[in-house]
């Protein structure tokens, strides 16, 4: 595309505007955030009215802009629909939110202030919240979407509404929900105390009309925080329908440990997996890591012989990874107590031995798991006495087989 033709694209246009806008306004970031804002509210007014004009009904999904798995979960359960419309927030530097408009059937997004949000209740046929983690103001779009007549749905893909840490990760673990005065999180500069911010989703779930749970795990959980009724409370467990996997028909017999996905955060188990790593130098076997690693170039990860760095993976590429380096076990390190876990599912639909942690829905699927272990406690050598005891069960199935 050359120069003339980016500047005739919305997108171009959008861009030299706000440039200008921000040269006049000779300011920081907030102020030109401000100009930001403004233009994009204005150049989105027209088609927002026309929208409310239309007297169409669409299923409002209130969804955070963090990408991630749930975004692909929603995408998937809105492909093949045509009357919704995803609601996320838009933060401009830091200093200004508001909210965009993803409508089926228009290509580009437009967007909406605070004060525009409750008009939305003319064209609410259901409303479905997804995910409002990283909203600024999470009081002000709980209210206004509890005043919509609409049916509404709420969907557990993690616990921001229990606690603003989201994984409830507290000195490198789960903390058990065990809250106390010291837990102050700051949501949008305003500080939220456990009861604070509790209160306030408790209010916005007695006018929630169904809860939608991927896991027992996930509803033990939600349902020691807050009381919702069980004829309001729907279990229904991720499809696992896009996923043909091949299954594996032999193990190694050395030991040579697969973990998949990235560990990236405590929640996934970065200080676990680092400082198992530290410990299995020169040990007889190596860990294979399909995925990214917070600070890759440590050496621990990168000058460590018994360490494969592997990079991500696709999902249809796990049975030849498990083969060509030759995986006897998977570890799964996560520590935060996950709601559905894709990654645990994929992989004991290959019939890989896994062994995990005793938290979330990872070790509520692996106890029913015929070659799963739980891990008892954190330590590297109860991790690799685990790991080697999981891949000896999957020996021993799969040598009498």
């Amino acid at each position: 595309m050359n120069l003339a033709e980016w500047v005739k694209t919305k997108i171009g246009r959008c861009k030299i505007l706000y440039a200008i806008l921000a040269k006049i306004y000779h300011a920081p970031l907030a102020s030109a955030a401000l100009a930001k804002r403004s233009f994009l509210l204005f150049k989105s007014r027209s088609a927002f009215r026309a929208l409310l004009a239309s007297g169409k009904k669409y299923d409002l999904v209130f969804m955070h802009c963090l990408g991630g798995g749930t975004e692909v979960y929603v995408k998937n359960t809105l492909r093949g629909k045509t009357d919704y419309i995803v609601f996320k927030n838009y933060n401009i530097f830091g200093f200004q939110e508001i909210y965009s408009l993803e409508v089926c059937g228009i290509k580009t997004p437009f967007f909406i202030g605070a004060d525009d949000i409750i008009s939305l209740e003319k064209i609410a046929g259901a409303v479905f919240v997804e995910n409002l983690c990283g909203y600024g103001d999470c009081d002000l779009i709980l209210k206004t979407i509890a005043a919509f007549s609409a049916k509404i749905s709420f969907k557990v893909h993690d616990f921001y509404s229990a606690c603003p840490k989201v994984n409830m990760i507290r000195n490198f673990r789960y903390c058990g929900v065990t809250c106390d005065s010291s837990c102050v999180n700051d949501v949008g500069g305003r500080p939220y105390s456990p009861d604070r911010w509790r209160t306030m989703w408790g209010t916005f779930f007695e006018r929630v009309d169904e809860f939608f749970f991927f896991s027992e795990s996930s509803e033990k959980i939600l349902c020691s925080i807050y009381k919702i009724p069980p004829k309001k409370i729907r279990l229904k467990p991720h499809d696992m329908g896009y996923f043909t996997p091949k299954v594996i028909s032999s193990l190694p017999t050395n030991l040579n440990i697969g973990i998949f996905g990235s560990i990236t955060s405590e929640a996934k188990g970065f200080s676990v997996v680092k400082s198992f790593a530290e410990f299995s130098r020169g040990k007889d076997y190596k860990i294979f890591l399909n995925g990214l690693v917070g600070e890759p170039d440590q050496d621990v990860f990168s000058k460590n012989e018994n360490f494969v760095q592997c990079g991500p993976y696709k999902t249809e590429e796990i049975y030849d990874r498990l083969v060509s380096q030759k995986i006897g076990v998977v570890f799964f390190s996560s520590v935060w107590p996950e709601t559905f876990s894709y990654v645990v599912s994929e992989l004991m639909l290959t019939g890989i031995p896994i062994a995990c942690f005793d938290v979330g829905a990872q070790a509520e699927k692996i106890k029913e798991y015929p070659l799963g272990k739980i891990i008892p406690g954190f330590s590297n050598e109860s991790i690799l006495k685990t790991l080697r005891e999981c891949h000896a069960i999957g020996r021993e199935r799969y040598d009498n087989e």
